[in-house]
């Protein structure tokens, strides 16, 4: 079993492993963790100490490693249905396919369920969109 399938069954439920990285030749290991809820330092914590002590890690790095354990960052993508959810009422920077071309624009995430989106974009209506036609979602920052 691959440690990224490992790690997984370990990890708390409503936790979801969103990338793992490997640098064998410099002994590291990186976990990149999600969840419908914020996660935070106890969170990062308790999963690498999880991890740590489930021995997952030894028969790739018998010498050890180190382990980060991280949130994605505020300009990563949104790829999961569930990540949508957490945003909804933000302003999202999207890139779509639509009639066979792509657009770009940016737009009031209002709902998110496991299909896709409705957003409010200049328009008074919301729209939707399926997630399959979503190339790229990206929080908006603001700095007010």
């Amino acid at each position: 079993m691959m440690i990224k399938e490992q790690v997984s069954k370990l990890l708390p439920k409503g936790i979801h492993l969103m990338d793992l990285k490997e640098n064998p030749r410099g002994s590291s290991v990186r976990l990149i963790i999600d969840s419908d809820q914020a996660i935070d330092l106890q969170m990062t914590t308790k999963i690498a100490k999880m991890v740590n002590e489930s021995g997952v890690l030894e028969s790739a790095f018998p010498k050890g490693c180190s382990l980060e354990v991280s949130s994605p960052g505020i300009t990563t993508p949104l790829t999961e249905s569930f990540q949508f959810r957490k945003h909804v009422g933000r302003t999202l920077k999207l890139t779509v396919e639509r009639g066979g071309s792509r657009e770009y624009f940016q737009a009031e995430l209002v709902n998110a369920d496991q299909n896709g989106i409705q957003f409010i974009s200049g328009k008074s209506d919301p729209e939707s969109l399926s997630y399959a036609d979503i190339i790229e979602a990206k929080i908006k920052i603001t700095f007010d």
